[in-house]
């Protein structure tokens, strides 16, 4: 079985990465606050915004697509007469 991990594939989960600590480090209530959120609400919300993240790197990743060349590109040679 071959793995193949492209460009776009590591970027989606680099963003979701970040977007998962971003969203998780700015729900955290101050201290004094009166309602507490729970590592649990914050961590379901940190999830959620990764998995937005990869629905849209998914279907932004499946419009693009490299296409191969149609026909091979080969140079031929003039043949010369050196004799």
């Amino acid at each position: 079985m071959n793995l193949m991990i492209g460009l776009g594939t590591v970027l989606v989960v680099t963003f979701a990465a970040i977007a998962a600590v971003v969203v998780y480090r700015g729900t955290a209530p101050p201290a004094d606050a009166a309602y507490q959120t729970s590592k649990g609400e914050r961590l379901f919300w940190a999830l959620s915004a990764a998995g937005i993240v990869f629905g849209i790197g998914g279907y932004l990743g499946d419009k693009v697509t490299s296409v191969p060349p149609t026909t091979p590109s080969v140079i031929a040679e003039t043949p010369t007469n050196d004799s």
